[in-house]
């Protein structure tokens, strides 16, 4: 089995060989359309969790003093 990247999103690989061995343009086009939904899907779960970290690391640099 190959490894992922650690930043692939899961089920990306299996989407990939089906779409390299698909031969029907709607089949196809079908699979196409869940790779674009997953990475878009990703991409916004990563910006949350950097959004997230950039708001912890803030924290911590401008502690509230009482």
């Amino acid at each position: 089995m190959e490894q992922c990247l650690p930043d692939e999103p899961k089920g990306w690989r299996k989407l990939q060989a089906m779409a390299q061995k698909e031969r029907n343009p709607e089949k196809l086009a079908a699979i196409l359309k869940r790779m674009n939904r997953l990475l878009t899907a990703h991409e916004k779960q990563s910006l949350g969790e950097t959004k997230l970290s950039r708001s912890d690391s803030n924290n911590n640099l401008h502690p509230l003093v009482n």
